[in-house]
């Protein structure tokens, strides 16, 4: 017995730029909300590095609720609107939230490595059928645009990937015939 995924058109996976621009829009609106909850309710210090100690954790928090908790509902982020894009499992359906936290935790663990970390997460996207980052692979999800309907279904198989000298198995939806 084995489970069973569905797969879209090649032009119904989000691509680089309307993610990119997604990602853009949702970090500008995280920013503006942080800044805002700073405003109203902190007296901002004198000494600007307490500030950013002291309040990372309610930026972390925000950046929770927004990625995982406003991702996951039937809207969507303000980014994710805008272009016209939405976040499934690889069987279709909504992420549940245990889901969501778990690729909102590979993003987090990313940031410290800075601008290495996009590029190691967008390295698998290059060349990938299903257009899919490190962290959706991981995740096990794909983002696809809005409208988009799957066009059929397949066995979910794990798919061998070498990566910085480590061999990693993930799930991947096998269309039939191949």
């Amino acid at each position: 017995m084995f489970k069973e995924g569905v797969y879209y058109s090649d032009n119904a996976y989000a691509g680089f730029i309307r993610r990119s621009l997604a990602g853009v829009i949702n970090l500008l609106v995280l920013a503006l909300a942080f800044a805002t909850i700073i405003i109203i309710f902190f007296e901002l210090p004198e000494d600007p590095r307490r500030l950013f100690s002291s309040k990372l954790y309610i930026f972390i928090f925000c950046s929770y609720f927004y990625l995982v908790f406003v991702k996951r509902s039937s809207w969507g982020t303000i980014g994710y609107w805008m272009t016209g894009i939405r976040i499934v499992t690889l069987e279709g359906k909504c992420l549940p939230i245990w889901d969501m936290t778990l690729r909102f935790m590979f993003l987090l663990l990313g940031y410290p490595l800075g601008p290495f970390y996009i590029l190691l997460d967008t390295y698998c996207f290059t060349d990938d059928k299903y257009k899919q980052t490190l962290r959706d692979k991981m995740a096990v999800t794909y983002v696809i645009r809005e409208d988009a309907l799957p066009i059929g279904a397949g066995e979910q198989v794990l798919a061998t990937y070498f990566f910085l000298n480590l061999t990693i198995l993930l799930p991947e939806v096998r269309r039939p015939g191949k």
